[in-house]
């Protein structure tokens, strides 16, 4: 079968955009073109950032590669893990492929082999073009995804094999480079190759974390997952089917038999960290119309007998929650993307639940605040399903009240599980960032492992939805069954994109508590240099909405972006200070850029060289530059009282 990849490695014209108009003087990390480590009689090898497919099929020229770095290269913060996908394609073919890790120096410190892990990344065949609601999966045949973390390979010959690397940075590794090699062997084969870690001088704590919620897995049947999603999971949608209720005659009375359920549910809080599960059984209304059968009592929601038995049953719940040990272990999902029609029948529910269960976080998932929400003041979360609607111009802001609020904001995306379409993996890792631009503390997964009884590494189809022909490859699963019962479950680029999104959120969550810090100290009034203001000033080089159609930066600008991330938080709480943003936020059809800057009195600046004077009380600055195509860079050193730092922005004009 041919691939037929929409997306094509970037072309030389293309990657001109690379190279940046201006004098600013940040080199650009490995990672902007793939890197060519060896090219010899045996075949090539390359790495490639893992938010873009490597396809088996692709031919690359001399142009395509940067041949300089010639190293594996992966940057990160101390408490965070990076991967690059490392790209073989040899002449012959090479049977039991290992590879050996030693340690990473830096000067008297090093990163033990114990830090480093290789998965394969496979195909899945796509046999047609898909669509689900607008979104089209063009790529079809081989198309990368299933990632499987082991200790030998197989390499096909005059094709490309994809490895995933990953390196995890302990938590107390001190900042610096880490150079070394990685030895393979294969019979008749062996060579090294050349790796360096950056570790920046920026520690990730575990909190903030954005909370990821899977509805699906079952820990009886679908335990391997578990191990997968360890650490990045933190609510969970389980089991409920599984929960039987019984109902006395007059329906006042609930019982059931709850050993097994909560056994489940220790077990995931305290081997798998989930912190919080929903609230069975059921969920009590959905896109059309109320469930009418609660408890399978045949009383419909929201009518006579519903209010007493559903508050029974929440009592009955309080209790069993604090017997297991998990009282503040439980949020309620109530409904699914319900109606306006439906919205004063939430209000009431989430009264209730307020009243019977007062520790149970009410999450309301619908698309629109509508007026019986604004007016409870019984619900904690909103839960926007945002691959059906675009952001309009004043949701922000909107947003922003709702969260001073005390309101938690979280998204449903389901749109991002596409396989065969041009921007993932990319997406996956990106949501995360545009969630942090916007304020959203929280994502929601459905149906994360709804296989439908088949094996989804031979028939990736997901949701499907034969009479409109809509339907989704990938929909309904992140992770892939073990081919024999005996092996262990698989991941994909499209989960592991995603995790180091998550990673990504929290190195923005940095930022933000470094840059309100500075604002302090400088006694910021202004919004246009708040943290919230420069949040949206990063991540709008990145997408210019939630919508997966609108990640428009190229998929290789990942180490670029974080890189300039991490020189931001390092240079923030330096002398002197200052916080620059600059206008239009999105770039990409502007032709002037409006740099402004806050800075302590006193302070001297330049742009790229160019003296700047200061306004008013000698604190603020303003500069006007002409943009170019391409990327524009702009190096801002600012000096006071003998020391002197440099702040760095850069912005994409088409």
């Amino acid at each position: 079968m041919t691939v037929k990849p929409i997306f094509r490695l970037l072309s030389s014209a293309l990657l001109l955009l690379f190279a940046c108009a201006g004098q600013a003087s940040l080199p650009m990390p490995p990672g902007y073109k793939p890197v060519l480590l060896q090219n010899n009689r045996n075949g090539s090898i390359y790495t490639v950032l893992p938010t873009r497919k490597v396809f088996s099929e692709e031919k690359f020229s001399e142009d395509d590669f940067d041949l300089e770095s010639r190293r594996i290269y992966l940057a990160g913060a101390a408490g965070e893990s990076e991967q690059v996908q490392v790209v073989f394609n040899p002449r012959q073919d090479v049977n039991n492929l290992r590879a050996e890790f030693f340690n990473l120096q830096s000067g008297e410190n090093s990163l033990d082999p114990t830090n480093f892990s290789l998965a394969v990344v496979s195909n899945v065949p796509i046999p047609e073009r898909s669509n689900w609601y607008g979104f089209n999966g063009n790529e079809v045949g081989l198309v990368p995804d299933p990632v499987d973390w082991l200790s030998n390979f197989d390499l096909a010959a005059n094709q490309n094999n994809t490895l995933l690397l990953e390196v995890r940075i302990p938590a107390q590794c001190p900042a610096g480079n880490y150079f070394g090699e990685i030895s393979f062997q294969a019979t008749g084969l062996s060579f090294n190759l050349p790796i360096e870690v950056e570790v920046w001088p920026i520690r990730l704590t575990e909190k903030p974390q954005l909370a990821t919620v899977f509805c699906g897995p079952d820990i009886q049947t679908e335990s391997g997952i578990h191990q997968l999603y360890k650490g990045v999971v933190t609510h969970e949608k389980y089991g409920s089917s599984g929960l039987k209720f019984n109902l006395s005659q007059d329906k006042k009375e609930i019982s059931y038999d709850g050993k097994k359920y909560f056994s489940g549910l220790q077990k995931l809080h305290n081997d798998y960290a989930v912190n919080s599960f929903a609230l069975p059984p059921s969920l009590l209304g959905g896109s059309s119309k109320l469930n009418q059968n609660y408890l399978s009592s045949g009383i419909p929601v929201d009518e006579e007998g519903f209010s007493q038995l559903h508050r029974t049953f929440l009592k009955t719940m309080r209790q069993q929650y604090i017997n297991a040990g998990l009282l503040n272990n439980v949020f309620y999902y109530v409904m699914d993307e319900f109606p306006a029609s439906s919205a004063g029948a939430f209000a009431r529910i989430a009264a209730d639940a307020k009243k019977e269960f007062p520790e149970m976080p009410v999450m309301a998932l619908t698309h629109e605040w509508f007026p019986e929400l604004a007016a409870s003041k019984d619900i904690d979360i909103w839960c926007v399903p945002w691959h059906f609607f675009s952001t309009k111009d004043d949701d922000w802001s909107h947003w922003r009240e709702l969260r001073r609020q005390g309101l938690e904001l979280w998204s449903y995306m389901n749109s991002l599980y596409c396989i065969n379409v041009s921007w993932n993996p990319k997406a996956m890792r990106l949501f995360p960032m545009v969630l942090a631009r916007y304020d959203y503390s929280g994502s929601l997964w459905w149906h994360v492992a709804a296989f439908y009884g088949k094996n989804v590494r031979k028939e990736p189809w997901g949701l499907m939805n034969k009479e409109k022909q809509k339907f989704m490859y990938g929909s309904g699963y992140v992770f892939y069954a073990p081919e024999e019962d005996s092996g262990n479950w698989g991941s994909s680029l499209r989960w592991e994109n995603y995790v180091q999104g998550t990673e990504d959120y929290k190195l923005l969550q940095v930022l933000k508590e470094k840059w309100k810090a500075a604002e302090a100290s400088l006694d910021n009034k202004d919004a246009a240099f708040s943290a919230e203001t420069a949040l949206a000033m990063y991540v709008s080089q990145l997408a210019s909405s939630f919508r997966a159609q609108t990640y428009f930066v190229d998929p290789l600008y990942i180490n670029r972006f974080r890189q300039l991330l991490a020189k931001e938080i390092i240079a923030l709480p330096q002398a002197p200070l200052v916080l620059v943003n600059f206008e239009p936020a999105d770039t990409r059809d502007a032709n002037s850029l409006h740099l402004r800057g806050l800075l302590e009195e006193g302070s001297e600046v330049t742009v790229n060289g160019n003296k700047v004077d200061m306004w008013g009380t000698g604190k603020v600055f303003t500069y006007e530059a002409e943009l170019e195509s391409g990327l524009n860079c702009f190096e801002i050193v600012v000096s006071k009282d003998g020391k002197s730092k440099k702040v760095y922005r850069e912005v994409k004009c088409r």
